[in-house]
């Protein structure tokens, strides 16, 4: 459980502050007008696809409370701004498992949020790691 806290506490300190789909959504803004932001993010996607691993999940082989909390971050980074599956493996893996769960898969938020998918323009993660 002390896991679950402290991936919640990263969550909320280090990848929801940066918002970056509601700047991108919502005002309209796109990677060069992003700056920094951009990298910090994926600095912090790099760190998070190294505490999933192999998985299956953040705290290893239970679902729990800490991935129900940063699924739907991940899936608006994933699906909404296009973060790259070749650099980042082990979340999309991970954000497939969870979306394949029952108690999961009939949530309608992955349906309302396909058009977010098809929307290459906001995609601002897309570009391939440096």
């Amino acid at each position: 459980m002390a896991i679950c806290f402290r991936l919640i506490g990263e969550f909320n300190h280090k990848l929801d502050p940066t918002n970056i789909f509601g700047s991108v959504k919502f005002g309209g803004k796109r990677r060069a007008e992003l700056g920094d932001r951009v990298d910090k993010l994926l600095a912090e996607c790099r760190i998070w696809e190294g505490y999933v691993g192999a998985g299956p999940y953040f705290t290893g082989g239970a679902f729990s409370i800490a991935d129900i909390v940063v699924l739907p971050f991940f899936g608006t980074i994933i699906d909404g701004l296009g973060l790259r599956r070749a650099d980042y493996p082990n979340l999309h893996a991970w954000y497939e498992r969870c979306k394949s769960r029952p108690s999961v898969a009939k949530q309608p938020w992955f349906e309302a949020f396909a058009a977010e998918k098809k929307n290459e323009e906001q995609h601002v993660l897309a570009a391939p790691v440096a």
